[in-house]
């Protein structure tokens, strides 16, 4: 379960802008509020600010994020938003939702909405030009006291719709084209691994870009194109047993596209450190199986030293080659996963938005 500072209803004076946060927060995978004061800190780097002036507590962030508050810290709370993926306009429909509420003020229903833009300026010189409000350095405490009351109404605010971000728009043909090109990676890694007799695999790394990129079966897809276009080797004769190895790319695929796009394993480099290894364990202990089956030796160009440097240790043969297939399993799984990610952050913008707001290590 994970912390959260929000509650159901509004009952504070500041909520809206409380809850907003948490909607936020949970729709980028409940990332920690340690994480939420690093992104902040990052930011703050980033927009010039000395690295004493951009750090941020933890206790700061989880304060923003607590409801029945009578004080509001905007500037926090906007860098907040922004690094949870969000426009700061977003922010300000939450406060004039909140200012709504808080002067008692209701709208006509027949009085047109305003545009977005207009919403987001009046909520920001509302709180800005509030009576009451107290001026504070960059990053201080705003208190606001409420608005005086008066007959003409709030513009209408409409902070879901700003919050509810749509991806923007990709051709199919767009898509078509990264996962033909993620494949020729997964074949130009394959055949770099053979000629050179590598103790890799290198086979999945157009197989992480894709999913990484465009989610799990797309990946998925991706890895099974890989061992079907491996039937035909560089070598004379076909490679039918690359059809056996299917299953590990397919399985590789959908681990990290679920694991970046649904279960929030590249929000930190740990966590992506964690994935990787989970990709490794799993795909191995479904390859050393379909290893013992076709090659009774064990052996593959390229890992035959480690499996042998393992043998000479553990004088048994399936669990050297368990060993050893490990041990390059984790390695190849590493460098796919980042390498992966490397490519996936040089695609359009609007290719890769969905992995901006999952890994933020390829924000721009």
């Amino acid at each position: 379960m994970s912390e959260d500072a929000t509650g159901e209803q509004p009952a504070g004076k500041w909520d809206e802008v409380a809850q907003g946060l948490g909607e936020l927060r949970r729709r980028q995978g409940d990332p920690s509020y340690a994480e939420i004061a690093r992104l902040v800190s990052e930011q703050r780097l980033a927009d010039g600010a000395s690295p004493a002036a951009s750090r941020v507590a933890r206790s700061t962030v989880f304060d923003c994020f607590k409801t029945g508050r009578t004080r509001i810290n905007l500037p926090l709370v906007r860098e907040i938003a922004r690094a949870l993926g969000a426009d700061t306009e977003v922010v300000d429909g939450w406060v004039l939702e909140s200012l709504q509420r808080s002067s008692g003020r209701t709208l006509p229903p027949t009085e047109p909405a305003a545009a977005p833009h207009a919403e987001a300026a009046g909520a920001r010189e509302a709180v800005e030009r509030e009576p009451g409000s107290v001026a504070t350095e960059e990053h201080g405490a705003v208190p606001i006291a409420a608005p005086a009351a008066s007959t003409a109404p709030l513009a209408p605010a409409e902070p879901a719709a700003l919050l509810d971000e749509k991806p923007p728009f990709v051709p199919v043909w767009q898509i078509l084209v990264a996962m033909v090109l993620c494949l020729l990676i997964d074949l130009m890694g394959r055949y770099l691994t053979t000629v050179s007799h590598l103790p890799l695999h290198l086979d999945m790394v157009g197989t992480a870009t894709a999913a990484m990129l465009l989610g799990p079966w797309r990946g998925a897809a991706v890895g099974a194109a890989m061992n079907v276009a491996g039937v035909l080797s560089i070598e004379d004769s076909l490679d039918w047993v690359s059809l056996a190895f299917a299953g590990v790319n397919v399985l590789g695929g959908l681990v990290w596209g679920f694991g970046i796009h649904r279960w929030g394993w590249g929000r930190t480099l740990p966590r992506l450190l964690g994935l990787s290894l989970v990709v490794a364990v799993l795909c191995s202990a479904q390859a050393v199986p379909i290893l013992l089956i076709f090659f009774h030796s064990g052996m593959q160009p390229g890992t035959d030293f480690v499996i042998e440097a393992v043998y000479e240790r553990v004088p048994r043969l399936d669990v050297a080659l368990a060993i050893a297939n490990l041990i390059v399993s984790v390695a190849d799984k590493m460098i796919s996963t980042f390498v992966g990610l490397s490519l996936a952050a040089l695609a359009p913008r609007a290719m890769r938005w969905r992995l901006e707001r999952q890994v933020p290590l390829v924000r721009s």
